[in-house]
């Protein structure tokens, strides 16, 4: 693939790509280009951003493993499908080379074709008993450059006469043509088990490069300054993400969160952010949920970390939940707990509901940085976002 049909491949790839998928991968990115291309999700934003990867040969028309990395953490699996499909045809056409030469090209030059016109002679209805024998005197010049493969014929005598003609060079194929076919065949029965020792050699190399190749995007894949964490739940309510908040910037990370006790579990949740650079203001999201189902005795419960304190690990209730309305039952699929653990040791207030599925979920050296997700009367799904302790950290 050139450069030019890897640069168009990526303009197509644009038309992918939502404002939000923009966003969340000018974040993915934001410790690997300039602040100015970071903070730029537009569509010309995006652009620098990828001329910005190129100058840095972080990705090229041969390699663009890191791409398609951040296009499937920020969930754009059909665009880095895309790309995946593209870097396997262009794998395969660098390494579309022959496994084995065919038998003619392995036999001594110009073998094929006596013996092709040895087989085709012998149909010819030759009486050697027309040929006076008994005053044939047979001499051969035989080429001995290789020690394999057929002699090569100069001339024959027959009554002291240099003659060449069909029925001589028909008459000694029978007795040095033939005999040599079988030296000739063994030889490259010979080559073709070397070649497939040889072909085994590389494909073990192959599979060693490969395992390396592995153990290295494992090694990456844990060193990305994002992790995107685990879609926890159902599929109702509208989609949200609090990254899109005013103010807030890829230096931003989850400092607390407001929700609703109640023993069947929380109708709803609002989650606060603040900078790592400046802990104040600390911005707040909207309410995911609903409160259209508080009761008079239930408790609105408020949980905020130190300035310098992150959340390393999160845990989660799923669970079925029934509500009526318009005199119809309707069961959905949301999020009744959320438990905040941070790394000076604080813990948020236990979940009330026990009766769910319960999810814990944290990555070694990430904190939490925000939460998409969808919501209506509940909070009906949410995703975590995480980012590499070494990025911006307290």
């Amino acid at each position: 693939m050139d450069h030019q049909e890897f640069r168009g491949i990526l303009l197509r790839l644009q038309d992918r790509l939502s404002d939000h998928d923009r966003k969340r991968l000018h974040f993915f990115f934001g410790n690997d280009v300039p602040r100015r291309i970071r903070d730029d999700p537009t569509l010309g934003g995006t652009l620098s951003l990828l001329e910005s990867l190129f100058d840095q040969d972080k990705i090229n028309e041969q390699d663009f493993t890191l791409l398609i990395n951040a296009l499937e953490q920020i969930c754009c699996f059909d665009a880095a499908k895309v790309l995946k499909d593209h870097m396997k045809r262009t794998k395969c056409h660098n390494d579309q080379k022959p496994t084995f030469e065919k038998l003619s090209s392995l036999m001594p030059s110009g073998t094929m074709n006596e013996l092709l016109d040895d087989l085709e002679d012998d149909r010819c209805a030759i009486k050697y008993d027309e040929l006076p024998l008994e005053n044939i005197n047979i001499s051969m010049t035989v080429n001995k450059k290789t020690n394999v493969g057929p002699p090569t014929i100069i001339t024959t005598q027959i009554n002291n006469q240099q003659i060449l003609s069909i029925n001589s060079i028909v008459f000694i194929s029978l007795f040095v043509n033939r005999k040599n076919v079988v030296d000739t065949l063994q030889y490259d029965v010979h080559r073709m088990n070397n070649l497939t020792i040889e072909r085994g050699n590389e494909t073990n190399e192959t599979i060693q490069f490969l395992s390396e190749q592995v153990e290295m995007l494992e090694k990456e894949r844990n060193n990305l300054p994002v992790r995107i964490g685990t879609r926890f739940c159902g599929e109702g309510g509208s989609y949200f993400d609090d990254s899109l908040i005013k103010n807030f910037t890829c230096a931003h990370r989850l400092r607390g969160m407001s929700s609703q006790r109640h023993f069947h579990g929380s109708n709803w949740f609002q989650f606060h952010y603040s900078s790592i650079d400046r802990p104040d203001p600390i911005l707040p999201s909207n309410v995911h949920g609903s409160k259209k189902f508080d009761a008079e005795n239930d408790i609105s419960e408020q949980f905020y970390l130190d300035d310098d304190d992150v959340v390393l690990k999160v845990q989660v209730v799923c669970k079925k939940t029934e509500y009526y309305e318009t005199d119809k039952t309707y069961s959905v699929s949301a999020i009744r707990g959320i438990r905040l653990f941070t790394g000076k040791g604080r813990i948020s207030a236990p979940i009330e509901s026990t009766d769910g599925d319960l999810y814990t979920e944290q990555f070694d050296g990430y904190y939490a940085a925000y939460v998409t997700g969808r919501a209506g009367l509940y909070l009906d799904q949410i995703q975590f976002y995480w980012t590499r302790a070494s990025v911006n950290s307290p």
